[in-house]
C-alpha cells in the first residue's frame, strides 16, 4: 500500500482515502493480513482537487469540483460492491464565490451551502439540497 493517503471516512464498505494527487480510493479488509486498496475516482486534478463527501454507509460519493476560481460543480457516483457504478455524473453547477460546506444528511440527501454576493460587501447564504 502507498503511504501518502489522507483518511476521508470510514464506512461499512471500508476506509475511503484521498490520495496525494486527489484520487479517491477505498481500502477494505483493514483488519486482515492483506488490506486491499482500489482507486474509485482517478486523480491528477492539479490545483483544483475535489472535496469528497461520502454517505454514512459508503454507497454514494459526492465531489465538489472547482472548474475555475468562481465556478464549481457537484458530481455524484453510486458505489456498488465497492466499485463505482460508472463515472461521476454532474448534478449541479453554480457560479458563486464561496462553497462553504457540503454534507450528507441521514443517507437521504447531499446538502451544500455557500455565500453569494449581494453588493456592497454584503453576502447571503445559499443552501441547496439534492435528494437521492
Amino acid at each position: 500500500m502507498d503511504t501518502c493517503v489522507y483518511p476521508v471516512k470510514y464506512t461499512p464498505l471500508g476506509l475511503f482515502v484521498q490520495e496525494e494527487d486527489g484520487a479517491l480510493s477505498l481500502v477494505d479488509k483493514i483488519c486482515g493480513e492483506h488490506p486491499q486498496k482500489r482507486v474509485l475516482i482517478p486523480g491528477s486534478y492539479g490545483q483544483f482537487a475535489p472535496s469528497f463527501c461520502i454517505c454514512e454507509k459508503g454507497y454514494h460519493v459526492f465531489l465538489a469540483e472547482w472548474l475555475d476560481y468562481s465556478r464549481y460543480q457537484i458530481s455524484g457516483v453510486r458505489i456498488l460492491d465497492g466499485v463505482p457504478e460508472g463515472d461521476p455524473v454532474v448534478l449541479y453547477q453554480d457560479n458563486y464565490d464561496s462553497l462553504v460546506r457540503m454534507t450528507v444528511w441521514q443517507d437521504q440527501a447531499v446538502v451544500f451551502w455557500g455565500t453569494e454576493p449581494t453588493g456592497e460587501n454584503q453576502y447571503q447564504y445559499k443552501i441547496t439540497v439534492l435528494e437521492y
